[in-house]
């Protein structure tokens, strides 16, 4: 799983992939507190997609300190959100093929009008069924991606159920195929982004949460979980230079 981490070469990674004459997309999942501690209980939606993802990327900033010591590298952040508001803004890419799948149709609305106004060429934008995890529309989703033929496709359907639809569907394309989570609403403006100096302190779940107290009892025992394994992984960092 660690060299899968993303260490700064992400949009190096989605250069590559355009420039390559390879018919295959490349899968890009964003790792939170959350999703860290599903993948260490052996849950199957989401090591499963885990097992197979081309880039994972830190999401949130005790993932990210995490990250640096398993690396034993220093880079710069990207995570989900950061990614799909780089893109969108990038003249390189916002004029690409974009399609958004997932998020409220009131969200995908505001999403859609924000496009517009920034010039970002959006060729479908769907708000699925909420459906069971192992019912998902899998082969809808295939027809749709051949049909609209997109360069990006965003998934925002949240954890686990994005990482588990990406999985499952074809990779005989070249689409780069990213899970966002929360970034269709940030993007629409209907969740605020936390300032940076909040997100660089690792609070920026604080904020968050703040806007959608509703979903903080899903946040407490990933905190405790990667709290501690930050800890150990931090003092076993400390031990080994202080035995150099």
């Amino acid at each position: 799983l660690l060299a899968k981490f993303d260490s700064g070469e992400v949009r190096q990674k989605i250069e590559a992939h355009f420039a390559s004459d390879v018919s295959s997309s490349l899968v890009i999942y964003a790792c939170d507190a959350r999703t860290l501690t599903m993948y260490a209980e052996g849950n199957r939606y989401i090591s499963l997609p885990y097992e197979a993802v081309d880039t994972i990327l830190a999401d949130g900033r005790p993932v990210y300190w995490l990250s640096k010591l398993w690396l034993n590298k220093s880079f710069q952040q990207t995570t989900g959100p950061g990614l799909f508001f780089d893109v969108l803004s990038s003249d390189k890419y916002r004029h690409k093929r974009h399609m958004f799948y997932g998020g409220t149709q009131s969200t995908v609305s505001m999403l859609q009008e924000r496009c517009v106004q920034t010039g970002v060429n959006v060729v479908h934008a769907e708000s699925p069924p909420f459906l069971p995890i192992d019912n998902m529309e899998i082969n809808k989703v295939n027809q749709l991606i051949k049909e609209h033929n997109p360069d990006f496709f965003w998934c925002g359907l949240g954890a686990p159920k994005q990482e588990y639809l990406l999985y499952q569907l074809d990779r005989d394309n070249n689409t780069v195929m990213v899970g966002v989570g929360l970034a269709f609403d940030y993007y629409a403006g209907k969740v605020q982004r936390a300032p940076k100096i909040i997100s660089k302190l690792g609070l920026e779940w604080v904020m968050r949460y703040g806007q959608q107290p509703q979903r903080i009892a899903r946040f407490i025992k990933p905190l405790f979980f990667v709290g501690i394994l930050l800890v150990k992984e931090f003092v076993k960092a400390r031990f080994s230079s202080f035995r150099l």
